[in-house]
């Protein structure tokens, strides 16, 4: 098993991709990091979705709180099937986001 790591700061109040299961591929993701790297409190916003489906009703995190300097960090072991992507948000644009995955081929 090989970890990578993906990481992004998205714009104030827009879902972005985070990670994307490539074609033929199933990812494992370890980990979440959320960093809010801002001087105010920020809300985050994770979502793992099948390719067309709404964010809401895929939510991991929805409006978690994360206070200036203080980091939310998740263990669980996420799957996600090729197609489906890790989308986050951070209501002001301060959290910083981070994952851990591994990827494997599907037979």
């Amino acid at each position: 098993m090989t970890l990578k790591f993906s990481q992004l700061k998205p714009s104030q109040s827009v879902n972005s991709d985070l990670y994307v299961t490539p074609a033929s591929k199933q990812s494992v993701i370890s980990t979440i990091s959320m960093c809010n790297i801002s001087s105010s409190t920020d809300y985050a916003r994770v979502f793992i979705t099948p390719s067309g489906n709404a964010y809401d009703q895929n939510a991991l995190y929805y409006d978690l709180e994360i206070v200036p300097s203080d980091t939310f960090l998740s263990t669980a072991g996420f799957t996600v099937p090729y197609g489906s992507k890790m989308v986050c948000y951070s209501e002001n644009g301060g959290i910083s986001f981070g994952a851990f995955y591994d990827e494997g081929s599907v037979s």
